[in-house]
């Protein structure tokens, strides 16, 4: 579904790196038709509301029942798409956790320690200057 980019970062206006995902074109065509479905139902219920003022009360009767299915249409289109959205969301994020620094602690945590060894070793200390001041 998520092909996560990882070695693909945009950098924002913010001046912070970006990581881009890509969404299969399955996936993507299916959120696209969701969107329309959600669009072209719920789109129309305030037109037809504006339409039904005018009208006889059986029109206005009709033009609410057709916002009622369209609703209904709209609120499934709506739901399949935040699901899709959401899972695909949630890939994206588990494939992002591969690449975040917490999986880099052991790598870190030697580098501090190599570090703090070869300042240990090469005799600069901070108390050990003030010793040889003294002394």
């Amino acid at each position: 579904m998520v092909d996560a980019q990882m070695n693909n970062f945009k950098q924002s206006s913010t001046g912070h790196r970006i990581r881009q995902a890509s969404i299969d074109r399955g996936s993507w065509l299916q959120l696209l038709n969701l969107c329309e479905q959600i669009v072209e139902t719920l789109g129309l219920v305030g037109p037809i509301i504006a339409l039904a003022k005018d009208k006889s009360e059986r029109e206005q009767v009709r033009c609410l029942m057709a916002i009622r299915d369209m609703s209904v249409d709209g609120h499934l289109a709506l739901k399949q798409f935040t699901e899709l959205w959401t899972s695909l969301n949630e890939q994206f994020m588990k494939d992002a956790a591969l690449y975040s620094s917490e999986n880099f602690d052991d790598i870190l945590h030697e580098a501090r320690m190599a570090r703090l060894s070869s300042v240990s070793g090469s005799g600069l200390s901070v108390r050990g200057k003030a010793a040889s001041h003294d002394g």
